[in-house]
């Protein structure tokens, strides 16, 4: 759940988009992605409706080998205890203020047809035609952008063909959002510079 466990400044992303859901599931955050864990959330009635047949057998017959392993109930209940500790979704949702604010003061530059995101999660849109929004004609510059980041230490992905993804750690600081939005503009130079030599640019 990309979305969940503070990413977007609050628990859960229907948390900060205010709907509820009727199903959940949970992985990774579930225990910081050290130990493999998952959890499936369903409401009563469901819950209710597998229960009563099953009781007329004997067993709720659901489950898989590793279900409720001690080490992976350990991990993630210690990792909870620490998102709480150490009020991390609070201070996820004033980074992710933060990271938002400093990615839009790209929105002017000759590829950025779009920036969108909440909290610790966003996208920078690459575009061939700022003024029509007009995508290029394969993924190959976000490509180039990815490769461009890495070459000035910044490791990112591209995502959707030409956007470029950021999810940064929840306990990422200020210096060090200034330092990747610093290595992204390299980057997004270099690319530039590309996509006009390889005069990718739509007029």
């Amino acid at each position: 759940m990309i979305c969940g466990f503070g990413r977007t400044g609050n628990d859960f992303g229907c948390t900060t988009m205010e709907f509820t859901p009727q199903l959940m599931s949970l992985a990774k955050q579930l225990s910081s992605a050290y130990i493999p864990i998952s959890a499936s959330i369903i409401p009563d009635f469901m819950y209710q409706a597998m229960v009563e047949p099953s009781a007329q057998v004997g067993v709720f017959g659901h489950g898989y080998t590793y279900s409720g392993h001690p080490v992976a109930c350990a991990a993630a209940l210690k990792t909870l205890q620490i998102y709480e500790r150490d009020n991390l979704f609070s201070h996820a949702a004033t980074m992710g203020d933060y990271l938002q604010t400093r990615l839009n003061t790209l929105v002017d530059h000759p590829l950025v047809g779009e920036v969108r995101g909440k909290g610790l999660i966003a996208a920078v849109e690459l575009v061939a035609n700022k003024r029509t929004g007009a995508s290029f004609d394969d993924g190959s510059v976000g490509t180039f952008a990815k490769q461009a980041c890495q070459n000035h230490g910044l490791l990112i992905r591209a995502v959707g063909g030409n956007s470029i993804a950021f999810c940064p750690p929840l306990i990422i600081d200020k210096t060090q959002i200034d330092e990747m939005l610093d290595k992204f503009k390299l980057a997004l130079q270099d690319t530039l510079d590309h996509v006009q030599s390889a005069g990718l640019i739509k007029n």
